[in-house]
Order: C-alpha cells, then sequence, then structure tokens
C-alpha cells in the first residue's frame, strides 16, 4: 500500500488533472508508521483540490468510530468544564478542587498536602467533610463557596459533538448505500451515517455491475425518499 501511495504521489499531474481529494478514514494509529505517514503526506498534498473527493477506509469499523467520537466528545467537554471552573488561590497556594465534595455541591480549596484531610469529632472518630461548614484542617482547607450549580445546567454532550467527532465528518452522510453480490449486512460499516439511507444489494458481483442496476437503485430512492426525509427530521 505505501509503494502505491507514493507512486501516486510522484506524478502529481494525475492528482491535478482529475482534482482528487484523498481523506484516509479509520485509525491510522494502528498502521505501521510508514505507511501512515505516507497517508499522512498524501491528505497534506491533495489538501487544495476541490472538484473530486476520495474516501478510502483504512483500520476502520463503525463500532471503533462511534467509541472514538464518544470519547472524544466526553474529552472536549471535560477540558470545558475545567476552563470554567478555572483555579483559585487560598493562603498563597493553587487550590484543589475536592471532587468527592464537589458532587455534594461543595467546593473545596486544598493544599496537596492537606487533600486527604479529615476531621475529628468529639469521640474522636473521624469523618469526610461533606457538609457545607467550614472545616480549618490546620488552616490549610477551606470553604470557598457553597454549590450553587444547577444539576439541570450541566452542560450535556450534544448530538452534534459526536457527530463532528467521527471518522467520516469529513463527509456528507450517504444518501444511498450500495452492496454488491446480494448481501444485506452493513458489516460494521458506516453503521451511524446510514440510519436513515437505503440500502441497495444487488445480485452482482463488483466487476459486473452496469447501468441498469444504477438505475434501479435510483428509482428505489426515489420511491422512500419521502419517507426517509420525514424520519431525519425527527432525529
Amino acid at each position: 500500500m505505501r509503494e502505491k501511495i507514493e507512486e501516486l504521489l510522484q506524478d502529481e499531474s494525475i492528482i491535478n488533472e482529475y482534482g482528487v481529494k484523498l481523506h484516509f478514514i479509520g485509525n491510522l494509529q494502528l498502521l505501521a508508521e510508514p505507511v501512515r505517514i505516507s497517508m499522512e503526506k498524501a491528505m497534506k498534498v491533495t489538501a487544495h483540490n476541490k472538484q473530486r473527493v476520495l474516501l478510502v477506509c483504512v483500520a476502520y469499523t463503525s463500532s471503533d468510530e462511534i467509541v472514538h467520537a464518544v470519547q472524544e466528545s466526553c474529552k472536549e467537554m471535560w477540558n470545558e468544564v475545567q476552563n470554567s471552573n478555572g483555579v483559585t488561590v487560598s493562603n498563597g497556594t493553587i487550590g484543589q478542587l475536592d471532587r468527592s465534595l464537589k458532587r455534594n455541591g461543595i467546593r473545596v480549596n486544598a493544599q496537596d498536602s492537606c487533600k486527604d484531610c479529615t476531621r475529628s469529632d468529639a469521640n474522636g472518630s473521624t469523618d469526610r467533610s461533606r457538609e457545607a461548614e467550614t472545616s480549618s484542617c490546620c488552616g490549610m482547607v477551606e470553604i470557598a463557596e457553597e454549590g450553587k450549580h444547577d444539576q439541570g445546567k450541566v452542560p450535556a454532550i450534544k448530538l452534534t459533538d459526536v457527530e463532528k467527532n467521527m471518522y467520516m465528518s469529513v463527509a456528507p452522510d450517504p444518501d444511498i448505500l450500495i452492496r454488491t453480490s446480494g448481501e444485506a449486512r452493513l458489516s460494521n460499516f458506516l453503521l451511524w451515517q446510514t440510519s436513515t439511507c437505503p440500502l441497495y444489494s444487488p445480485a452482482a458481483l463488483w466487476p459486473e455491475i452496469g447501468l441498469r442496476h444504477l438505475i434501479w437503485a435510483v428509482l428505489n430512492f426515489q420511491r422512500h425518499h419521502f419517507y426517509l426525509e420525514k424520519k431525519k427530521k425527527q432525529f
């Protein structure tokens, strides 16, 4: 594969003549480094082309794509929450946000050395501070503010956040998916993008597919177009 990509890049006249923009879709980190570097070079060289787009799926499965998109969306949301919280200064030191207290609506500023600090009651037993009250802890922990965060206003990950992190976000969703040889299953391919897309499965193999098959695919698409557009609006 590496040799084929490099051979294509050496003849830039072919790329410029057809105006092809290459996109390699999938988890490219799973590939050998020389192959990945060649793919990245090919995408960089053809990035300026606008006429046609060629998508090549390598190291790609739809389930991996969905997991990747959700993970990236969670990372972005976590960074957004962290940036909105910022950092506070207490007694000349950078305060840390105690996660267990935050879940109870309390923000605590503490030094690293006092992160696991506990307080003793009159009987000598220890207890984690979970009330909205001041706990001195040698003067190194203080309640900064009571929780005023409305749970209903917690930022949520939206559908658009997931979709923009898909491997296939560089291209619009397909209008129709054609799979030859009569197979009516997707085989873990474009599961997300084809939720409102008709699947056409002619019995002909790929070398034998002809104009009549494409015409029949278009006719079937036109017959179901109204229903599919209605379903899209429900998402």
